[in-house]
């Protein structure tokens, strides 16, 4: 540095002034600078982003199975005939008429099927950006006390709501993951700190009540019931669990 300014300084001695100086090339050069540097971090952070998620669903064991099982079904739907889905459906559903006479069976079988092809597909996404991840941070066990009490709490407070308000429906086809995958995501709102955990629980809270004030059945009121009791229930899954780096796709939205 210091032989830099002595050369500039003899040349400028020598030729009577100083050398020129143009302001747009150097902001030209600087911003070339800058722009290499982030996209050599960028591509260098979306690969991490991308192992991240590739090396946390194969260790998440829960989520893989309950993915297996739910595939599993979601085929075995897609090959019967619209009539045997249907009877398939009713015989899993936890609807009144089978929650009086085998209650534990449907309350367990109704969580391995989805009705939609949608559904089937949003439920893989789900289960390799959210589920999988939170499983890894905070245990299978745990991850496995979450899922029960979103899917098996949801669905009775809908059963009774069903009895008391509406007098019953009879046998209806009520079945799903939506309302534990509900619960679980609540409670990765706690992969955050400071107000973004806060921003993010009000807006999934804002969007299940949205969906009760539009579309007013029972099922938008489970998952209203799902996520509040994901938020409640999420300090107590996540006590003692160490919070692990944020990949770079999240970590973006936390700086925001």
């Amino acid at each position: 540095m210091a032989a830099s300014v002595g050369a500039v300084v003899a040349a400028g001695k020598a030729g009577g002034r100083a050398p020129k100086i143009n302001p747009a090339r150097s902001r030209k050069e600087l911003e070339r600078l800058d722009f290499g540097q982030l996209a050599r971090a960028a591509a260098r952070n979306l690969r991490e982003s991308g192992l991240y998620w590739l090396r946390a669903f194969p260790n998440a064991r829960a989520t893989t199975t309950w993915l297996a099982i739910v595939t599993a079904t979601y085929l075995v739907q897609r090959a019967a005939s619209s009539r045997l889905d249907n009877a398939l459906l009713l015989t899993v559903s936890t609807n009144l008429h089978n929650l009086a006479r085998q209650p534990v069976s449907v309350l367990i079988t109704s969580a391995c099927f989805i009705s939609s092809t949608t559904g089937y597909y949003w439920f893989i996404a789900v289960c390799v950006f959210v589920l999988a991840p939170l499983e890894n941070w905070i245990g299978t066990g745990r991850w496995l006390i979450g899922l029960l009490i979103g899917h098996v709490g949801s669905t009775l407070l809908v059963a009774l709501g069903l009895a008391v308000i509406a007098g019953g429906q009879g046998r209806v086809v009520d079945v799903g993951v939506s309302y534990g995958v509900r619960t679980l995501a609540a409670i990765y709102v706690y992969r955050w700190t400071g107000w973004q955990r806060w921003v993010y629980a009000a807006a999934i809270i804002a969007f299940a009540a949205s969906q009760v004030a539009i579309n007013r059945t029972f099922t938008d009121w489970g998952h209203c019931f799902s996520v509040l009791g994901g938020v409640a229930i999420g300090p107590v899954l996540i006590r003692g669990r160490p919070r692990p780096r944020l990949p770079f796709l999240v970590a973006m939205l936390s700086e925001l």
